[in-house]
């Protein structure tokens, strides 16, 4: 055999060695948990950033992801964040104005301030929202990405929702937040803070008489066998954070760094717009095959009306959400 035969024998068995090799060895390990279970848009966009973060690393990231409250609600899962035994977190961004006293993000969840998932997935990604994320930096936190969870709707116990009449004096489920309660209050309802764990049990023993849910939830949760009748009221939109321990961000590699950030900002639009899509799916399945009765509500303009001064304090009481809101009103009136 001639050296040249040799050479190239040996060249040939590299490649082939090199083809066969798997990816790029796993060397970082990042614990991402959600309260959420499949098929709920937030569970969808822990996924998406995974699936995303492995891609783009090589494999050289393993993200490790536990869902369905395998490691809690949402306060133990940020409790966790924050002393770095969860390395990230998805979860509801309202959350952020009591767990780590951040009352900006509040402009997320201003009342019939943002009329469309077209809307929402640009403001997401805007200048305003990216602001906000930059923010949780001073307390010990990284801000990925922002998503949606489903525009919210009302879902009752007692029968149709229709008018501003209907829904005076019922007790509705909300998020124990004091934004929540102040909304409700302020539509007339008798708004219950409530975890998320407690809504089924609690519509069928008539603790409460509804709840102002999205149409995913309704069906991960099985919502609809407490509860048959929902209203389209579109009052707000739920936006998704995903966060995670700064210092443990801050051990990783600036190129690492990089890969979890974009793909944090790359997977926005795509999971607004797969949520979107996937909320007017469930929609018709649960009216078809499981007997959930949809309407819409009649008086939107007079709820609109009544939340304008909720809207108005909160631009007046924080630059950032006057900057958010701003930013929201420039799209909407193009």
């Amino acid at each position: 055999m001639t050296r040249r035969h040799l050479s190239a024998l040996l060249v040939s068995a590299a490649v082939a060695i090199a083809a066969a090799a798997p990816a790029a060895a796993q060397e970082y390990k990042i614990l991402l948990g959600t309260a959420a279970s499949p098929p709920h848009p937030f569970y969808e966009a822990g996924r998406m950033w995974k699936e995303e973060v492995e891609k783009r690393s090589n494999g050289r990231v393993e993200v490790q992801y536990l869902h369905s409250r395998q490691l809690g609600e949402e306060r133990p899962l940020f409790e966790g964040v924050l002393s770095g035994t969860v390395d990230a977190m998805v979860g509801s961004s309202i959350s952020l104005t009591v767990f780590a006293n951040k009352s900006s993000f509040e402009a997320l969840q201003l009342p019939f301030l943002i009329s469309s998932y077209d809307t929402l997935a640009e403001v997401l990604s805007s200048d305003a929202a990216m602001d906000l994320l930059a923010d949780l930096d001073s307390s010990g936190i990284k801000g990925y990405s922002l998503f949606e969870g489903g525009q919210r709707h009302y879902l009752s116990t007692k029968g149709p929702v229709r008018t501003m009449s209907d829904l005076a004096g019922m007790k509705t489920r909300v998020m124990n937040m004091p934004m929540h309660l102040a909304i409700w209050e302020q539509a007339g309802a008798a708004p219950v803070g409530m975890n998320y764990g407690e809504i089924y049990t609690s519509l069928e023993t008539g603790v409460i008489d509804g709840v102002e849910i999205n149409v995913s939830s309704l069906e991960s949760e099985r919502f609809y066998e407490a509860a048959k009748h929902f209203t389209y009221t579109g009052h707000y939109f739920w936006p998704g954070m995903l966060i995670g321990n700064k210092a443990k961000f801050d051990s990783l590699p600036e190129n690492i760094q990089q890969i979890m950030i974009e793909a944090g900002r790359d997977i926005i639009v795509p999971q607004v717009m797969a949520t979107k899509e996937a909320e007017a799916a469930i929609a018709k399945r649960l009216a078809e095959e499981e007997g959930v009765q949809f309407y819409e509500f009649e008086e939107k303009d007079e709820m609109r009306k009544v939340m304008e001064p909720f809207i108005e304090e909160r631009v007046q009481s924080d630059p950032a959400i006057a900057a958010f809101v701003e930013t929201v009103r420039e799209i909407e009136g193009r």
